[in-house]
């Protein structure tokens, strides 16, 4: 029983991660990229669908997620710069 935390879950569509409060910036990195390929692969799975007609009305969604990718993408990039400069 200390004070110090070794670690929290969270929790994403009933899929449960420990995320330990000790990881380093390039393991949180590998983490944020992990997760993006996940976003990834359903901006695909959508952008697939909708060529082939099966979601024709989700458009705007499709577009949006596709922004989301981008800012995404970019603050991963932001990240691994910033880490690349450090001495981490």
């Amino acid at each position: 029983m200390g004070s110090r935390s070794k670690s929290k879950s969270t929790r994403a569509r009933g899929a449960v991660k420990s995320v330990d409060s000790e990881d380093t910036l390039p393991e949180v990195l590998h983490h944020f990229n992990e997760a993006l390929a996940i976003v990834e692969t359903v901006a695909r799975a959508f952008h697939a669908a909708e060529n082939s007609g099966e979601c024709a009305s989700t458009g705007s969604e499709i577009a949006t997620l596709r922004q989301g990718l981008v800012a995404l993408q970019a603050v991963y990039n932001e990240f691994d710069l910033a880490i690349g400069r450090s001495d981490v």
